[in-house]
């Protein structure tokens, strides 16, 4: 049987390799480099699923946006390319290979309740302007949900565990790497090199560069490759959080500590040159989330360094671009937090009109109402409305209850220190929620992805350490 099953394949790679020799004289080399990388990503990703989450996650830290280079009625993104081969492959495990069974757990029932729901969503956007590219997204963003059941399927034990955190936080520290890099350039040079990246559809034209409330004279905002600088700024704190955690925990490290050390002050300065206020809050939040569950020294730290700041910015008039954004957000002196405060005030009207499902996924029906907000739970709410809302905050509840309620009762394992870590993310990015929506956008479902595979494998109580 062996002899065959080999001969096919010799067979089909002198195939595909004929094929891609052909685009490459038809084409130039893109066409085929990109057709063949979607390609290897795919079987990656179904036949060796744990292998295909690790790469998802490399995608969505570096190159969340992606796609092949050529277009389709669809384009699909190299993310979304690997995502489906992980969903096969682990959907298909028990026919595949002898002795694979499926991993259920009780939280199983609120997940597909919450998916369920989104695509009432959509369902309830029929004829309200969804197009094609719309329920591309929406797809796009229930495999990145899905990733909540791949990971179970795939992160069993310890060592993946630790793989798994080992490649967010080594991706995670390249990207703010580059986007520290970018930011340093002149920007004329900056924007040359992000261009380069058109031929996997990243922008060309337009705001390739971003900056604070898009003046060109004013700060440039760093992005690294995730074109959005909140976006970045989000994916960079909850990377930071987990960071710290695995930091503080005394043994079982995912990654030397001085590895560690050096990843977490690298985000933090991509962090601070996003200047995004909601992803500096989220860190914080993080923070304290790790400081009240565990390292109670935490507390000094931060009270400590919340004093002196206070005394450089209020004593010795001390100013730098992210203390005066801060000052202007809390006074409401900026120009985003006054479209803020509107999108909120129409985010409750909607409610008021649609309070069970919301409006779906489309635009608004009513002429005088608008989608959109700066609030992970105000556009889940707007979109599915109380109902999608509550689903989702006992869903994520529960996950941080049992996740908490594993830590607390293994506080010896080095399994608990991986759980607080990850929890610790979860929490940045549901504080980021208050005030950005990145985490719940059906156009990043690389956010989606990181939060539900680490929601997941948080509260997941069926792996355990050697």
């Amino acid at each position: 049987m062996r002899c065959p099953a080999r001969l096919a394949g010799i067979v089909g790679l002198l195939l595909v390799g004929a094929a891609a020799g052909l685009a490459a004289v038809r084409f130039g080399l893109a066409i085929p480099l990109g057709a063949l990388a979607g390609l290897a990503l795919f079987l990656i990703a179904f036949f060796e699923p744990k292998t295909g989450l690790l790469c998802a996650l490399g995608i969505a830290t570096l190159l969340p946006f992606g796609v092949l280079p050529f277009r389709l009625a669809v384009t699909p993104s190299f993310l979304e390319i690997v995502l489906l081969g992980l969903l096969a492959g682990w959907l298909l495990a028990p026919w595949l290979r002898e002795g694979r069974r499926y991993r259920l757990a009780p939280l199983d029932l609120g997940a597909w309740l919450f998916m369920g729901l989104l695509i009432v969503g959509l369902s309830l956007g029929i004829g309200r302007g969804l197009d094609a590219t719309r329920v591309h997204n929406v797809g796009k963003f229930l495999l990145a949900l899905l990733a909540y059941f791949g990971a179970r399927q795939t992160v069993k034990d310890g060592r993946h565990v630790r793989q798994y955190l080992a490649v967010l936080l080594v991706c995670a520290g390249l990207a703010a790497a580059l986007g520290i890099l970018l930011h340093a350039l002149p920007d004329p040079m900056a924007q040359a090199v992000l261009t380069r990246l058109g031929v996997v559809g990243y922008p060309t034209t337009g705001r390739v560069l971003r900056y604070v409330e898009d003046d060109p004279h004013g700060l440039e905002r760093a992005i690294g490759t995730s074109v959005d600088p909140n976006a970045f700024g989000g994916m960079l704190a909850f990377a930071a959080s987990v960071a710290l955690g695995e930091l503080l925990q005394p043994r079982g490290h995912a990654l030397p500590r001085y590895a560690l050390g050096l990843i977490l002050a690298t985000l933090l300065g991509a962090i601070y040159l996003t200047y995004s206020r909601a992803a500096l809050g989220g860190w914080v939040a993080g923070c304290l989330f790790l400081a009240a569950a565990r390292y109670r020294r935490l507390f000094g730290v931060l009270l400590a360094g919340a004093l002196i700041l206070a005394l450089l910015v209020a004593g010795l008039w001390w100013n730098t671009p992210v203390v005066e954004r801060f000052r202007e957000g809390v006074r409401f002196q900026d120009l985003a937090n006054r479209m803020r405060l509107a999108e909120y005030a129409n985010a409750w009207a909607i409610l008021r009109r649609y309070p069970i499902f919301g409006v779906g996924l489309a635009g608004a029906p009513d002429i005088d109402l608008s989608t959109g907000v700066s609030s992970l739970y105000l556009t889940i709410a707007e979109h599915m409305g109380l109902v999608g809302l509550a689903a989702f905050l006992g869903l994520v509840g529960a996950a941080l209850a049992q996740g908490l309620y594993a830590c607390r009762n293994h506080t010896r394992a080095t399994g608990s220190g991986h759980r607080l870590a990850l929890l610790s993310g979860v929490v940045t990015a549901l504080a980021i929620g208050l005030l950005d929506h990145y985490f719940f956008n059906v156009e990043f479902p690389h956010m989606a992805l990181m939060f539900w595979s680490a929601v997941e494998i948080a509260s997941d109580r069926g792996w355990d350490l050697p």
